[in-house]
């Protein structure tokens, strides 16, 4: 991201699918899309930057690594 602002944004709405994940609780592959979808949306209304190729890349590899950790077959997932 271009700010510190635009990371926190990023930061903020990872945590939110991690702990979801980390929850056990409903998780999907059509959840974590539609989580995963929001978020963007959401980080999008301030920080237009986030639908560039780097941003997309990292949130989608940290969700893939949590998945991972949490023993579920990520290439599943989005």
């Amino acid at each position: 991201m271009y700010t510190p602002a635009g990371n926190r944004a990023c930061q903020t709405q990872l945590n939110k699918i991690v702990k979801f994940i980390e929850s056990g609780k409903g998780v999907t592959p059509e959840v974590i899309k539609t989580m995963y979808d929001n978020a963007l949306e959401k980080i999008a209304t301030k920080h237009r930057e986030v639908y560039d190729t780097e941003p997309e890349w990292h949130l989608r590899d940290r969700i893939r690594k949590c998945l991972t950790t949490n023993f579920y077959d990520a290439t599943k997932f989005i």
